[in-house]
């Protein structure tokens, strides 16, 4: 791999990230680039895996960003991929904007479809059950999350009685949420953040765009802050006009498509509840975790 550039310090603004990992927008000899740097060594391995996945990715053909270089730095992994001056998905929607979906389905099922070609096999029933085992045992060491506990074991009492055979085990994004899909200026998607999940599955990629369709991830900071203001009220509009768009033809894509999807979306919220340091977000998520249940998915 290449080494850190060395010599002169390049121009620096730290951008939005989620994932513990530092994230900067930088330029340097004219280039403009994105550079993503584990935050501890522990995060090493995880943040190697990303890189060599988007590598793979956009060798494949698949619209994603090049990787520039990648290396380490004082004990830290990073790697420089290519800027793509765009928008969300998910931005786009909260602002009230309106999306010509034309331009946006096509690629995200070639995508989906990638995947789906890759299928070998199935993943073990027990491991989502370990993992719901991990979830609770996460949260209960969460101070914050005490008095949401018997909740929170409900509804893992609930998922682990779901039927968790037959989802396939396969490639996958790892993270294909609408705010990991970009609409450039001249129309094209890219797709950004690629994870490596413990569970790979071009299912639980489908069930990650429910996570903002009906989970309403992607609103949660916007809607915690303001409930009633009109912000909140257009961003939950534009995702049940999304969602209305894109659910007949998602559910199509697996058997008994509603069926099969709604508890891996209630797995994928369910899974941001330990890491929850606000008592508000693990409250909301649990409200969008009941009305997933409650059949409105």
């Amino acid at each position: 791999m290449d080494r850190l550039p060395a010599g002169h310090e390049p121009m620096r603004i730290a951008l939005t990230g989620h994932s513990g990992a530092g994230l900067l927008l930088m330029s340097d000899h004219g280039r403009q680039f994105v550079r993503k740097q584990a935050g501890s060594e522990k995060q090493n391995p995880r943040l190697r895996l990303q890189c060599e996945k988007l590598q793979q990715a956009h060798t494949q053909g698949v619209p994603c960003p090049a990787v520039y270089r990648s290396g380490e730095d004082g004990g830290l992994f990073s790697f420089d991929m290519e800027y793509i001056p765009a928008d969300s998905v998910a931005h786009a929607l909260l602002a009230g904007r309106d999306l010509d979906w034309t331009t946006i389905v096509p690629p995200l099922f070639a995508l989906v479809d990638r995947y789906r070609q890759t299928s070998q096999g199935t993943i073990p029933e027990a491991a989502f059950l370990t993992k719901l085992d991990s979830i609770a045992a996460a949260c209960a060491l969460n101070d914050t999350l005490t008095p949401c506990l018997d909740r929170i074991e409900g509804i893992i009492a609930q998922l682990k009685n779901r039927a968790w055979g037959g989802i396939p085990l396969s490639d996958c994004h790892g993270d294909l949420t609408l705010e990991n899909i970009l609409m450039r200026r001249d129309g094209q998607i890219v797709f950004i953040d690629f994870d490596v999940p413990e569970q790979s599955s071009w299912w639980l990629d489908l069930a990650k765009l429910f996570q903002d369709l009906h989970g309403h991830w992607c609103a949660r900071h916007m809607i915690l802050r303001a409930p009633e203001s009109p912000e909140s009220l257009t961003a939950h509009l534009a995702l049940s006009r999304a969602a209305a768009r894109l659910e007949p033809l998602l559910y199509r894509l697996i058997p008994k498509g509603q069926e099969r999807i709604w508890p891996l979306v209630a797995f994928h919220l369910l899974r941001t509840i330990p890491y929850a340091n606000d008592r508000a977000i693990a409250e909301y998520v649990l409200q969008r975790i009941d009305a997933v249940a409650d059949g409105r998915l």
